[in-house]
């Protein structure tokens, strides 16, 4: 399995959302969940666009730059660490994955936690869906 992640997810006008901007393990959906989310996401700032009440390239390039984000901190990391759990070969290692599940499942707040940020919740609480750029705090995603 490979993972991609565009470099941008906009050229010019075009917003590239879904497995046309990033390509993940298909390991607990995540990738399908985030492709959703990027629709929703470019759909809400079409239509402020639409609208005439936001500005165009702002509005484009705080798609870019959530949906990125997502993406690289959220999706991809996600489904890295899943296959990686999948190809681990050593035992001792494969037992503390399960040990750490485990206590994970018995602490409600630790598995809410991690539930929230599997089936990213998390990112849609940080970020929102088509939050209006004067309203993000973006940091540089690498």
């Amino acid at each position: 399995m490979h993972q991609r992640v565009a470099g941008s997810f906009r050229v010019g006008p075009v917003l590239l959302a879904g497995d046309a901007a990033h390509i993940n393990s298909p390991l607990g959906g995540v990738g399908l969940n985030s492709g959703i989310h990027d629709a929703m996401d470019a759909a809400r700032r079409l239509g402020r666009i639409g609208r005439g009440g936001a500005d165009v390239e702002a509005e484009l390039a705080a798609y870019d730059r959530v949906r990125r984000t997502v993406a690289v901190e959220y999706v991809q990391a996600d489904t890295q660490r899943n296959t990686d759990r999948l190809r681990e070969t050593d035992d001792a290692v494969r037992r503390q994955h399960q040990d750490d599940m485990r206590a994970i499942a018995a602490d409600p707040e630790r598995a809410r936690a991690y539930i929230r940020r599997v089936s990213l919740l998390e990112s849609v609480r940080r970020f929102g869906i088509g939050t209006p750029p004067t309203e993000l705090e973006l940091e540089e995603v690498g």
